[in-house]
């Protein structure tokens, strides 16, 4: 049975008392604000008795048109949505806003024979509709919850043939994986970035080796290594990157195309949003830089004073030192120490050919690790920060200094052979040879993360490739593993991040 609120001038309260007796006898749910005052918990009743209404009732005069209260009780009920039917008390024409509205005459408030039937018959006509809309809105209610229940028992069939079929994909990934693993071994996990040149010289570019499943998934799609083909990093010196993996820092004369053939310069690659920073500006060559391990600061090679010195400076390019200072030697590929960053390794030829040297981030404590006749170079700390990895001529039977322009052996990874990688303890004491071939030449030494392998730069295939070999095979050549191999291009100076 439909909820009735009556709308009404107060004035003519008699009239509504009138009109509710007939209508209480009929309909249970009949209501008026016959006990109600003004204020705010008085409209608040209002507005409740109003939402809980089927059918708003309005007792229309000339009182009620210029009622304040009743346009605001009219449009509360039209905002909800509520049914509207007028009866007339007075024989006045219905405004605007209701005369689109069928309504009842009772007029003087009347009721008799003749309308109090038209008017029954009117609220049950209106309470069929708001019943049948009730009917119809159930019926497209269930509709919906039946639809709901189909397309939720089809997403289960082909939720579960895709979890059969992923379930599958998972195996075959590992069997792939294990097979992988078989053909493959020790297994790489990380990142490796490097330098590729190809051979003919012009765009060189940085590239990006996954390991681990990011890895495996690449190779099965053949998709190849992560190419930054933005970064124009220079062949004639290495690249280095960040404690946390996010950015590169690398050394190029072409990055910036309006100061292209002036000098190298050292410049940082964000990996995230792909954007360039210099850092130095034409003073010199500058080149081979290496991240403190807070990565706030960079150490790099330069000959801005006329010979190669080792320099500090901030990321920003700010606060720069030279930390070797010695104008009668060249000093290069520095190497900053892991964890504590207490020291910094060099490549320096102040003792005649060219040696590891150690020195602390100031440039003092200088140490000799090397002291070797023959040419040590390429420093490489281990993540423990106990081992230094370097590339030496020691073991060649006809080793020739190399002499070239940037002080070490910066242009060019390969133009001798024959070079090895050694391994050497903290203070020099000790010498291992982990990675050694008689016809070739193996450098640009890189710790795996978990310090127990070595990723080198080698032409044993006729072009520089990569290649990853545990560190404690001793002179076992074939444990090395071929990680690139484009003949067509050279690759060199890999560093390897977790």
């Amino acid at each position: 049975m439909s909820h009735i609120f009556i709308s009404y001038a107060h004035k003519e309260r008699a009239v509504v008392e009138a009109l509710y007796k007939p209508l209480a006898r009929v309909y249970q749910n009949v209501w008026f604000d016959r006990e109600l005052t003004g204020g705010d918990v008085w409209w608040e009743r209002i507005v409740k008795q109003i939402q809980d209404s089927d059918i708003f009732l309005i007792v229309l005069s000339d009182l009620w048109i210029r009622s304040d209260w009743s346009k605001r009780e009219y449009d509360e009920a039209v905002l909800l949505g509520k049914k509207l039917l007028p009866i007339r008390i007075e024989d006045i024409k219905l405004p605007q806003f209701l005369d689109k509205l069928q309504y009842v005459d009772v007029l003087n408030g009347e009721l008799n024979a003749n309308n109090l039937p038209e008017l029954y018959a009117s609220i049950n006509r209106i309470s069929d509709e708001i019943s049948d809309g009730r009917l119809r809105e159930q019926q497209r209610l269930r509709e919906e919850q039946e639809q709901q229940i189909r397309e939720q028992a089809a997403l289960r069939g082909r939720t579960n043939r895709l979890r059969a079929v992923a379930i599958l994909a998972i195996f075959a990934l590992a069997g792939v994986g294990i097979i992988l693993g078989l053909t493959q071994s020790p297994q790489f996990q990380g990142t490796i970035a490097y330098i590729s040149r190809p051979r003919d010289g012009v765009n060189q570019e940085v590239r990006l080796l996954e390991g681990g499943l990011s890895g495996l998934v690449r190779n099965i799609l053949q998709r190849g290594p992560i190419r930054f083909s933005n970064v124009k990093a220079s062949p004639n010196s290495k690249i280095a990157m960040s404690p946390d993996g996010k950015r590169i820092a690398f050394a190029s004369q072409i990055q910036d195309n309006q100061n292209q053939g002036i000098n190298l310069n050292i410049y940082i690659f964000t990996i995230a949003d792909n954007s360039v920073k210099q850092l130095t500006v034409n003073k010199g060559d500058n080149v081979n830089p290496t991240w403190s391990p807070d990565g706030t600061q960079i150490a790099f090679a330069s000959n801005r004073d006329g010979n190669w010195e080792i320099y500090r400076m901030n990321v920003d390019g700010t606060g720069l030192v030279n930390l070797t200072n010695k104008a009668d030697s060249d000093d290069n590929f520095p190497a900053w120490s892991p964890r504590d960053g207490s020291y910094i390794a060099f490549v320096t030829n102040r003792d005649g050919n060219l040696e590891i040297y150690r020195m602390n981030t100031e440039g003092g404590n200088l140490k000799n690790l090397t002291h070797d006749s023959h040419d040590d170079d390429m420093p490489a700390w281990s993540p423990d920060g106990k081992q230094i990895a370097f590339e030496s001529n020691r073991l060649s039977q006809d080793s020739t200094p190399l002499g070239d322009d940037l002080g070490t052996s910066a242009v060019n990874p390969c133009t001798t052979a024959n070079h090895d990688i050694g391994i050497t303890d903290f203070d020099g004491n000790s010498i291992a040879w982990p990675v050694q071939s008689l016809n070739s030449d193996d450098r640009s030494p890189a710790w795996s993360p978990d310090g127990q392998h070595i990723v080198f730069s080698s032409n044993r295939r006729n072009g520089n490739d990569l290649y990853i070999t545990p560190i404690n095979t001793g002179f076992n050549e074939d444990a090395a593993v071929l990680l690139t191999q484009d003949q067509l291009e050279d690759d060199s100076y890999p560093v390897w991040q977790a």
